[in-house]
């Protein structure tokens, strides 16, 4: 099964990968969200699942800083290959 059908609410994921479904022929994908991915990509943190909307696909929501301190942000479903699961750390202290 793919990873993002198991996903839920508050996991956290990683992008790995260009999606290699954004590079099948004929596949149509709009050049913000392949920016974004690039961004994503470079930037190399976890992303926590925000939401999973009505037909299961789980989404992020990530912002960036502009260079005039503005924020950009961004919604994204992560319903591609690519993803891996982040492991959350447990802490040994009582």
């Amino acid at each position: 099964m793919e990873l993002w059908r198991e996903l839920k609410v508050g996991d956290q994921i990683r992008i790995t990968k260009f999606p290699t479904e954004f590079l099948q022929e004929g596949y149509r994908i709009h050049r913000e969200t392949v920016q974004l991915y690039k961004k994503l990509l470079a930037r190399n943190r976890p992303l926590r699942i925000s939401r999973i909307d009505d037909w299961g696909l789980p989404w992020i929501c990530c912002k960036f800083q502009l260079k005039d301190g503005r924020w950009e942000w961004h919604f994204l479903a992560v319903d591609h290959s690519g993803i891996v699961r982040v492991n959350h750390r447990t802490s040994k202290n009582k």
